[in-house]
């Protein structure tokens, strides 16, 4: 009898820990935002410059930041002005997260040339800023992340680079 009670305790107990792990991600966050509970977090505001290799400044170049290696997921696209810049408002990442900046010319040989397309890991990223502090103890903050980055003339080929 008392292994029959055993069982059942420790069946009890298992289905009480998978319903823990299922309400363990939250669903008060953007939809973009989902993170086991007590997984660190911060908001990363992304701007920069980008030029040809003359350090000309390259309007109409789609900056987008992607979650890593997933070509559904764009959280966010922003595009280059006339002199080259661009700003994202602040996305929130959760800690060990990979995120990659994707530059791609859109309009072709229009405003300088057609360039090649060029992909970050943002955490190779040096340019990182704090801004402001988090509250609580998971709350990493608010960082804003410079990358300023030269484009270069599609080749031939045709061929794309990649400057993980």
């Amino acid at each position: 009898m008392k292994t029959k009670d055993f069982k059942l305790l420790k069946w009890l107990c298992s289905m009480v820990m998978v319903a823990m792990g299922f309400t363990a991600c939250s669903k008060d966050e953007p939809e973009d935002f989902r993170a086991a509970y007590g997984t660190p977090y911060g908001e990363y505001k992304y701007e920069g410059i980008v030029t040809d290799e003359e350090g000309n400044p390259i309007q109409g170049i789609n900056v987008t930041v992607q979650e890593y290696n997933d070509p559904i997921k764009n959280l966010t696209v922003v595009e280059t002005d006339k002199s080259g810049s661009f700003t994202t408002d602040y996305i929130k990442w959760g800690a060990g997260g990979k995120q990659t900046l994707i530059f791609t010319d859109i309009d072709g040989d229009a405003n300088g040339g057609d360039f090649e397309e060029v992909r970050f890991n943002i955490h190779s990223l040096n340019n990182k800023v704090k801004i402001e502090d988090g509250e609580g103890d998971w709350d990493n903050g608010k960082w804003k992340v410079t990358a300023d980055v030269e484009l270069t003339l599609k080749s031939e080929g045709g061929d794309t680079s990649d400057a993980e």
